[in-house]
């Protein structure tokens, strides 16, 4: 039996963790309970930005990966998305609304965590396979969707039967909205950490486009 399965045994016959919602930001603070496993700020994007998204074709959504702070991060996602973005003059204006997220999720990340440095990921996938259960490892991450199925988690008490039956789990689950934000507890927060995936996309979805932002230890 692995250590991280062990410690989710552990972690799931404790004490009952939970978690909470809200259309304001500020819910996000909440993060800083330990008895609090995420916080989602259940946001919306304006229509205009909405629209720019759904017609980027999946093959040209961009996938980046590199590492920022709070202080770099505007220069650092301009860099990144620019290279990213040279031979997509047609989506100039999705890749805006993008960059203009991101850097301020890196920021709002950071002041509510505490976090210094940030692994930033942005990841688009075309294909429709859902990704397995699993926690984050880092202290903390940060998870939002622009395009595709969002993600989903389980209740603290289901956490070693979603792990272990993977696709085979059919109990009880609970999804982000679209362009919600989640800042999650990991393994090494000392408390419950949040057992997710990404599920299967709809048929007819273009693909996914998603965000995570990991806490970097020093």
């Amino acid at each position: 039996m692995s250590e991280l399965f062990k410690k989710l045994q552990r972690s799931s016959a404790s004490c009952m963790r939970r978690t909470v919602t809200s259309r304001s930001p500020s819910v996000l603070r909440r993060w800083n309970d330990p008895a609090i496993e995420a916080a989602v700020w259940a946001r919306c994007w304006t229509p205009d930005a909405v629209c720019s998204l759904d017609r980027f074709p999946c093959a040209d959504m961009p996938t980046v990966v590199f590492r920022t702070s709070a202080a770099e991060a505007e220069i650092d996602v301009s860099t990144a998305l620019s290279e990213a973005a040279e031979h997509l003059e047609s989506c100039a204006c999705a890749l805006g609304a993008l960059a203009l997220d991101i850097e301020s999720l890196i920021v709002r990340f950071s002041r509510v965590t505490g976090a210094n440095d940030v692994e930033v990921t942005l990841e688009a996938t075309c294909d429709d396979a859902p990704t397995p259960f699993r926690v984050a490892l880092a202290r903390s991450c940060l998870l939002t969707t622009y395009v595709g199925a969002t993600p989903e988690w389980v209740p603290h008490t289901h956490v070693v039967q979603a792990v272990q039956m993977q696709r085979r789990y059919s109990g009880p689950r609970f999804q982000m909205p679209r362009f919600g934000v989640s800042i999650v507890r990991g393994m090494r927060s000392g408390a419950g950490a949040l057992v997710y995936r990404s599920p299967a996309n709809s048929p007819g979805t273009p693909g996914r486009l998603s965000l995570q932002l990991t806490e970097i230890e020093r």
